[in-house]
């Protein structure tokens, strides 16, 4: 039954996450970024009217939720949800580190002109929203031109991965300012999270580059 005086019944907010008997969605109010409720589907005036299925449902989505953003495959999924005011970062500053990483070389095409060389996402900066180090390389700019927010093939994906592994290994030097992101995935497996926003990316229906 919907209560016309319950903001709950009421709800204007997209929903995060759902289940038979309970959804979850973000706090307008958040306590911290991403602060999200969880609550039951029918309504209850407190959780002691809540039946033992909705309670042990909504603490299961309530678990799930939490981890949501640091285990799904779709990235910065707060800021796509509410539409967060999102811009790109001065990647040009991991030029020069690149070029040494790369050899001054084209990651897409090694016999093309470097003149002007341009930092690129391989994966689009339209759909991971964000500029990790792990995620970058050093293009020419006409396969930069070219590719724009396209996806590579997943021969090109899986160069990336093995350029990536030997970064974390330090079988490739990098600086300490461009290795911190792949710290954060010293005990995780960067190679999987790449593929899998690959995966979703895809899902989402980003075409691909044929180049």
């Amino acid at each position: 039954m919907v209560h016309n005086d319950c903001i709950f019944c009421q709800l204007d907010r997209s929903i995060l996450a759902a289940t038979k008997l309970s959804y979850a969605f973000f706090d307008r109010f958040p306590v911290t970024r991403g602060h999200s409720l969880v609550i039951p589907k029918r309504h209850v005036r407190s959780v002691w009217e809540m039946t033992a299925d909705e309670y042990n449902d909504a603490f299961s989505l309530a678990r799930t939720v939490k981890d949501l953003e640091g285990f799904s495959s779709a990235p910065r999924l707060h800021d796509k949800i509410e539409g967060g005011d999102l811009k790109r970062g001065p990647i040009t500053q991991w030029r020069n580190a690149l070029t040494a990483i790369q050899g001054g070389k084209c990651f897409y095409d090694e016999n093309h002109d470097m003149v002007g060389p341009e930092v690129d996402h391989v994966l689009p900066w339209t759909f991971v929203l964000e500029d990790r180090t792990w995620n970058l390389v050093l293009a020419c700019r006409k396969c930069n031109n070219e590719k724009r927010d396209r996806l590579v093939g997943t021969h090109t994906l899986e160069r990336l991965c093995v350029r990536n592994e030997k970064i974390s290994n330090r079988r490739i030097h990098s600086d300490s300012r461009f290795f911190r992101h792949f710290e954060e995935w010293h005990s995780r497996g960067l190679s999987s999270h790449i593929r899998g926003l690959y995966d979703q990316a895809i899902a989402d229906g980003f075409p691909k580059w044929k180049g």
